[in-house]
């Protein structure tokens, strides 16, 4: 960031945050009024941009993520097959006996339970009902279909008064298998 100016090095550290142009410009001190107007010009500065790329970088470096540790998270969330939640009798697994790949596909667990009644000694009874939630499958399938670049967009560059506006107005799912 040796290239940058104080303003725009805050605005990229801000940026690297959460991903979000208009309140990393607002907390890097740009006015709330024009702020996403300069976060638009500031990303699309190519020294801004190679800070940005420098910066997630260097923190994929630190914390040793890959492209391909991604790819293989999207995976398991996309290709989970839900029965692997159940033992052979139907009955759903205990979470710490999941095998990784499933558990890592668990978006969330719900545990309910209700008194039933009382046995022929007056204690209650209870029942125990688990509703499991999974990861968003369509989005992890969407996602790897994108990064291995199976999506291709047409898009029309002119909008119907004739400014040039890009719009997508279809897209389509390449097969990348028989390339």
């Amino acid at each position: 960031m040796e290239k940058l100016n104080p303003k725009r090095a805050a605005f990229v550290r801000e940026y690297l945050v959460d991903l979000n142009g208009t309140q990393a410009a607002i907390r890097a001190g740009y006015s709330k009024k024009t702020a996403r107007q300069q976060a638009d010009q500031l990303l699309s500065n190519l020294d801004v941009r190679a800070a940005v790329q420098k910066g997630q970088s260097d923190r994929s470096k630190r914390l040793e993520i890959t492209a391909d540790m991604v790819t293989r998270e999207y995976a398991k969330l996309a290709f989970l097959d839900p029965r692997k939640f159940y033992d052979e009798s139907g009955r759903l697994i205990d979470v710490h006996q999941l095998p990784a790949e499933v558990a890592a596909a668990l978006a969330g667990m719900e545990v309910v339970v209700e008194r039933t009644g009382f046995d022929e000694d007056g204690k209650p009874q209870f029942s125990q009902v688990r509703k499991i939630k999974f990861s968003d499958k369509k989005g992890a399938l969407d996602s790897l279909a994108r990064s291995l670049g199976m999506f291709v967009d047409k898009v029309d560059h002119t909008s119907s008064d004739g400014s040039m506006t890009p719009t997508v107005i279809e897209r389509r799912i390449v097969d990348n298998a028989s390339d």
